[in-house]
């Protein structure tokens, strides 16, 4: 059984990001994984738990974010075992 992952790297562009406020000083204050593991997830100082993406076949694993939450490297899985 062979087992495929693929790393990418998520960039956390302030202006692309969902959120009605496009700001250049956007801070994010957190970005995690949603409890289902579907979505990737961020906090600014005026959000809480906005979705940067969301995936409903697969299940994300944050390896990496930089010190100003700016960038963040994932793994995403399949949320199935295939076999």
């Amino acid at each position: 059984m062979k087992k495929a992952y693929i790393v990418f790297i998520l960039f956390i562009m302030i202006m692309s990001c969902s959120s009605t406020e496009k700001t250049a000083s956007r801070i994010v204050t957190k970005v995690y994984i949603s409890a289902d593991g579907n979505s990737i997830l961020l906090d600014t100082p005026d959000t809480q738990g906005e979705v940067l993406f969301e995936e409903r076949g697969s299940v994300f694993q944050i390896i990496e974010t930089t010190g100003d939450n700016q960038w963040i490297i994932v793994i995403q899985m399949a949320a199935e075992a295939s076999g």
